[in-house]
């Protein structure tokens, strides 16, 4: 079995080598590439954020090369299930949304786990600010991201607050602020939905 990822070890060599079997005349060449630049394959270092930062503004053309497109699936090898555990959070957020919107009692359960919801969001977005805060507020999605996440917070705070006193008060001022957050939770929804 050979090494993972786009790169071959020594043993990997050896390895095809021995397996090849010289009377087979089907047989291909092994063939070597290599990249002129060195790179950097670990996820969030310096090296791979600035790659996939003038990836993003390359012509369409450069992701139809062999080398990229291996270096992409290597990446994506890396980090696809973290990508998959945010999806099926952001997912899970949702689906309790809709279940809040239809079932959800000002100040119950489905407000607390909303609540809950909305901290992990906000501390994800301030872990994204620490580790690149030049380039946090540069990207419209993270704002976005940010708005809506404070803004989850505001409608569960609220609502948890209000549900407790008096849920007249609560049924007409949350209830704009509700409609706002599910528009803007259903439109982030859709980039996590490409994933699968």
């Amino acid at each position: 079995m050979l090494s993972d990822g786009p790169l071959l070890t020594s043993l990997d060599a050896k390895k095809l080598i021995q397996d090849k079997n010289e009377d087979d005349e089907d047989a291909l060449p092994l063939v070597f590439k290599g990249i002129q630049f060195q790179y950097n394959f670990e996820p969030g270092s310096e090296a791979s954020i600035q790659f996939l930062d003038v990836l993003k503004d390359a012509n369409l053309e450069t992701f139809r090369s062999p080398t990229i497109h291996a270096i992409l699936n290597y990446k994506w090898s890396l980090v696809r299930y973290q990508a998959y555990f945010l999806a099926t959070m952001y997912l899970s957020y949702i689906v309790m949304l809709f279940i809040n919107i239809e079932y959800g009692t000002a100040g119950g359960i489905t407000t607390l786990i909303l609540l809950a919801f909305g901290i992990y969001f906000l501390l994800f977005e301030a872990y994204q600010i620490i580790i690149r805060p030049s380039d946090y507020f540069t990207d419209f999605w993270n704002i976005f991201d940010l708005f809506r996440a404070l803004l989850l917070l505001y409608y569960a705070g609220t609502d948890w607050a209000i549900g407790h006193d008096d849920e007249k008060i609560a049924g007409k001022a949350v209830s704009y602020v509700l409609a706002a957050l599910n528009l803007l939770s259903w439109m982030r929804a859709i980039s996590y939905l490409r994933l699968f």
